[in-house]
């Protein structure tokens, strides 16, 4: 319409308008909003659907054949699902349309794992590592992060996961470590951004010849979170487990960080499973995070953006190490970032900065988000088994406070300080000693009237 009146006023100033040409310019118009009108493009799980001014195309998105995405030749993606029907919506759309995006990428999932998804794989790889840079860009800008650097994302660049198993459930899948020794079971919930395959505080406990069971919590590697959101529903989802593996008594449960709760809820809901807790940096009945965290993490952590976050983290740790660990440790203490490196060994600087490079986030993290704000909880105090809190007073990520309201909550609780600088207290100086207190209370008699 705006091409036609200008054309008009182009003619009323010059040639001089008449019908012929009027009718004529009327034509182009025409023949420009038929080439240059976008289609209306819809997604639902599995239907793509594309809308023009004459015809309806459907393209099965779960059951795509091939994805077609011309490097530095196009910004459209083709795709062509079983039947032959083909769409090709633009790149542009679906960088403005995050959801857009997530719902085709899962659905471009689904074709690969079925086997329908013949040729594209590679361009869908790609698409999705440009989709995380783009992500990244975003999510720093609108944090107020100038990190200065180009986002440069090439590649997976985490570390081969333990050997893990997923099992089906009648809500959903849950993922597990197992690793089966001659003595008894411990069962380790791991923190924030962690899964069953990384490996954190666990050397005590294999050096002691104890068996492990290592799930991942809902929303982390490959457990859904239909399996159980909440601490106490994933804690049943957990001892559900133990029964199928023919677990019958667990000597502990090791509640990391965000994992502490459910610890808490195993120990308080099946007393008879669990004979004594060990928390380590734990969450306590205390609301966590604070609020600002809690804003802040919804945005970078979010299941949108923690992929290309957290790949900008590898990228950084690769090549600035020093730089990139001073940064991640300010989180994490209430001291200086300094003084936390300066207490990291050689061996234990390595293990951190293959931990957090890693680590992901998953749907899991907005999940601890949501669950975790709300402070007491009623089955903690319903807790009967002895437990030893373990914490550092310079912890930035988790308040040493909490510990203090798990010592007070848990009747049976002992707290032992670390010397650590921040929230990892796998990495103080005085690791030695706190591993001597865990291995010296899981030989204790757990019984009523025992240490």
């Amino acid at each position: 319409m705006t091409f036609f009146v200008a054309a008009l006023l182009v003619d009323a100033v010059g040639l001089g308008v008449t019908m012929a040409r009027t009718a004529g310019w009327g034509c182009l118009a025409a023949v420009l909003l038929l080439v240059l009108l976008p289609p209306r493009i819809s997604l639902t799980p599995g239907r793509l659907v594309v809308r023009d001014l004459f015809t309806t195309r459907v393209v099965l998105t779960d059951q795509l054949s091939a994805l077609q995405w011309p490097a530095d030749v196009s910004e459209r993606v083709v795709l062509t699902d079983v039947r032959g029907t083909r769409a090709q919506p633009d790149f542009c759309l679906l960088r403005a349309n995050p959801s857009l995006w997530l719902q085709l990428e899962a659905d471009a999932d689904e074709s690969r794992r079925c086997g329908s998804l013949v040729r594209g794989t590679s361009c869908l790889d790609r698409l999705a590592r440009r989709m995380d840079e783009e992500a990244a860009r975003s999510v720093f800008r609108s944090s107020g992060i100038d990190q200065g650097l180009t986002v440069a994302v090439r590649g997976d660049g985490t570390a081969a996961d333990l050997p893990t198993e997923v099992i089906r459930t009648a809500s959903g899948s849950l993922e597990y470590r197992w690793e089966p020794r001659d003595g008894p079971v411990i069962v380790v919930l791991h923190g924030g951004h962690m899964r069953a395959g990384l490996s954190l505080g666990e050397k005590v406990y294999r050096a002691a010849g104890y068996s492990l069971l290592v799930p991942s919590r809902p929303g982390y590697g490959a457990t859904d979170l239909s399996v159980g959101a909440a601490p106490e529903d994933f804690a049943d989802a957990v001892a559900v487990l133990c029964g199928l593996l023919g677990i019958d008594q667990v000597e502990a449960c090791a509640g990391v960080s965000a994992g502490g709760p459910t610890a808490v809820a195993l120990a308080a809901r099946h007393p008879d499973l669990v004979r004594r807790l060990v928390l380590e940096s734990a969450v306590g009945p205390l609301s966590w995070p604070g609020a600002g965290t809690r804003r802040l993490g919804r945005v970078v952590f979010s299941p949108r953006s923690e992929g290309a976050v957290w790949r900008l983290t590898r990228w950084l740790l690769e090549r600035r190490p020093e730089a990139a660990l001073r940064m991640l440790l300010a989180e994490l203490t209430t001291g200086r970032p300094q003084d936390v490196l300066d207490q990291l060994s050689g061996e234990h600087r390595a293990e951190a900065i293959a931990l957090l490079s890693s680590m992901r986030s998953g749907r899991g993290f907005v999940n601890d988000l949501a669950q975790l704000g709300g402070g007491r909880r009623s089955w903690e105090r319903r807790v009967v088994q002895p437990a030893l809190v373990i914490a550092s007073r310079r912890d930035g990520s988790v308040p040493y406070g909490h510990a203090v309201e798990l010592a007070r909550t848990l009747p049976r609780a002992e707290l032992v300080d670390s010397e650590a600088a921040g929230h990892f207290v796998w990495f103080g100086p005085d690791r030695n000693r706190i591993e001597q207190l865990i291995t010296a209370f899981l030989a204790q008699d757990a019984t009523a009237g025992g240490g």
